[in-house]
This record gives structure tokens, C-alpha cells and sequence, in this order.
């Protein structure tokens, strides 16, 4: 919806559940910019029309996928000339509390092993750029962002 609002119009989404789809559909339809084309499958079983848009945004998305390498190739047939993959995604190496808990060395390990049992990988981030290069694609720029908090926060 965010990326509707900056557009200011249509923009297609890909959306595997049905409870968030259908609450995409019926927002879509209050806000005046138009029908947009939601495709309700996984990423990967999405029939997206090759060279077709200027910008594809995934956000949080590649450290579910068992196969993101395929899944990059997909995305990279999609654009269009000149058009951009952005992708916004973990690598939860760097996550941490300070002072840090006694149990956090087993709740990263169980982190892992959760994404790893579905076929994902919690740090995929580090590994997108070489794959969007090997599917073609110019890496034209990394952004790292750190969030930190504090106590109450």
C-alpha cells in the first residue's frame, strides 16, 4: 500500500496468503488509485509478464525462499530494460541484544534451524548481490541499516 501511495497508483503485488490477500484486495479498493493485479501464489509460481516493470520491491521475502537464486532469475526476466531489483532482507548475524540473555546463543541457534528446516536462511542478505549478478543483473548499490534500541523502547 506504501508503494501504491508513493506511485500514486496501480501496482502489482504477489501475495501466497489468502487472509492478507484478501485484505490487500479490499484496501485497494478504498483507496482511489485503481485496480491493481494481485497474482495468489508462492513467488516463485507467479506468472509474471517478462520486461515489464521499472521497479520490482521485495521486502523480507528472500530469507524464506529455498531457492532465491530462482527465484532472483524470475524477478530479473520481469523488469525491464534498465529497471531495478530492490531488495530489503536480513543478515541476522548481526542480530544481538546487550546486555545479552543468557539463553540467546540457543534462541539463535533455534532461529537458524527454523529457516533452515523451511529451506531458508536468515542471512540471506549477504549472499542476494551474487546472485542478482549472476542473473544478470548491475549491483548498483548496498545500503546496510542498523536498528538499535533502548530500554522501554
Amino acid at each position: 500500500m506504501e508503494l501504491r501511495r508513493r506511485v500514486g497508483g496501480t501496482v502489482d503485488a504477489v501475495e501466497r496468503s489468502a487472509a492478507f490477500a484478501a485484505q490487500l484486495e479490499k484496501m485497494v479498493r478504498r483507496d482511489g488509485l485503481g485496480p491493481s493485479r494481485i497474482f495468489f501464489s508462492d513467488l516463485i509460481d507467479a506468472d509474471l509478464p517478462a520486461n515489464t516493470y521499472d521497479l520490482i520491491f521485495a521486502r523480507w521475502v528472500f530469507l524464506f525462499l529455498p531457492d532465491p537464486a530462482a527465484h532472483i532469475r524470475l524477478l530479473a526476466r520481469a523488469l525491464k530494460p534498465g529497471g531495478v531489483l530492490a531488495i530489503q532482507d536480513y543478515h541476522r548475524d548481526t542480530f544481538m541484544l546487550v546486555p545479552r540473555p543468557e539463553e540467546w546463543d540457543d534462541f539463535i541457534t533455534a532461529d537458524r534451524a527454523f529457516f533452515a528446516s523451511q529451506g531458508g536462511n536468515v542471512s540471506i542478505g549477504v549472499r542476494l548481490p551474487g546472485m542478482m549478478e549472476q542473473a544478470g543483473l548491475q549491483v548498483t548499490g548496498i545500503e546496510q541499516t542498523t536498528k538499535d534500541g533502548h530500554p522501554g523502547s
